[in-house]
């Protein structure tokens, strides 16, 4: 599953702000790119977290 959208999962998004979701279930190839992605982002920048 790909869940997307601006949703921060604080209370203010889930209270008080507009925000939206999209949940995409089923698409393996889409969940690939994604997973892909997040981790080439986290590559990209954990050498900024280490301390």
């Amino acid at each position: 599953m790909v869940v997307a959208g601006s949703h921060n999962l604080g209370y203010q998004a889930s209270y008080n702000n507009d925000e939206n979701m999209v949940m995409i279930q089923g698409n393996k190839k889409l969940a690939m790119a994604y997973a892909t992605h997040v981790l080439d982002v986290y590559d990209h920048f954990s050498w900024r977290w280490a301390v």
